[in-house]
């Protein structure tokens, strides 16, 4: 072997060791730093959750001087269902908030009866059009807080008398995005209100008895309310001071709520439930358990529907 095939040979020995020693602290550096990665990784998973579930934010956009109810617009032109004379029954949806925690379902809605979603989400009205409802863009920030965003999603479900675009119909049917109704429950449902004369009408609940104690202690199985636990309780307290009492005889979910929009009523008590909302939080079924022991004339729709 010649000296310059030794020397040679000598280089590429030297520079392989020299490659797997880099090869070995590259192994030792990625197995220190990984751990760190997964730290700082979880560290800003918490942080995200902790922000997107959080109960200090802006509030102003939330009174009702401040609510553009009147840009509450159709994304594109409605399909013609109902003519002036017929528009005896709307059916209406909401969702606020993200694309990411959107829970609409994925049913198409019975034909027959206008149905309307209302949302300040555009993917999602897209998706809610394709699906058969009348799309209406309601133009309030598209947040990540969730909190924030169901707060949101409360503007129609109490005030739905403040939407011009409802206000030609003589009842209104609020269904949760997630609740579907058969087109045929709705002559049973109008008839409660008929029968009783009543302003409104919803279901009892299905599990808690009377005391509202019962609701709130179900609430703080979910972060979102907990986040809000100080909140309701400054609100409960409130309201016993003002003699309202917790075991209230009835307790209602609201999830289901037939209007009659001409009862002479309905307005105020949907003006009352929102500014309770404002009060008491997210938790719009605590409001409304002490928002109806004013009102005892509220209707029970059947246990058995939705």
């Amino acid at each position: 072997m010649t000296m310059a095939n030794k020397r040679a040979e000598h280089r590429a020995k030297r520079e392989k060791g020299f490659l797997k020693k880099i090869s070995k602290w590259g192994v030792a550096l990625a197995l220190l730093v990984q751990p760190q990665k997964k730290r700082q990784l979880k560290r800003a998973l918490k942080e995200k959750f902790y922000a997107d579930n959080s109960n200090v934010f802006a509030r102003d956009s939330l009174l009702i001087d401040n609510i553009p109810f009147e840009q509450c617009a159709a994304l594109a032109r409605p399909p013609t269902r109902n003519t002036a004379a017929n528009k005896r029954l709307a059916v209406y949806s909401v969702y606020f908030g993200s694309s990411a925690n959107k829970t609409l379902g994925e049913v198409p809605v019975p034909t027959g009866v206008d149905h309307y979603f209302i949302s300040n989400n555009q993917e999602v009205l897209r998706r809610a059009a394709a699906l058969g409802w009348i799309p209406r863009l309601l133009d309030l920030e598209v947040s990540g807080n969730v909190i924030l965003s169901a707060h949101q999603s409360k503007i129609p479900k109490a005030l739905p008398h403040r939407f011009a675009f409802l206000k030609d119909y003589r009842y209104l049917l609020y269904l949760d995005d997630k609740i579907r109704l058969d087109s045929h429950a709705f002559t049973g449902l109008i008839s409660v209100l008929e029968s009783s004369g009543a302003p409104l009408a919803l279901k009892r609940h299905p599990s808690l008895d009377s005391n509202i104690l019962e609701e709130f202690g179900e609430a703080m199985l979910q972060v979102r309310y907990r986040a809000q636990s100080k909140q309701i309780i400054t609100y409960v307290t409130e309201e016993l001071g003002s003699g309202y009492r917790l075991d209230s005889g009835r307790l209602f979910v609201t999830g289901i709520i037939l209007r009659d929009m001409t009862h002479p009523e309905v307005n105020n008590i949907n003006e009352l439930w929102y500014s309770h909302i404002l009060r008491c939080g997210i938790e719009c079924q605590i409001a409304f358990d002490f928002v109806a022991q004013r009102y005892p004339n509220i209707a029970e729709l059947p246990s058995d529907i939705g």
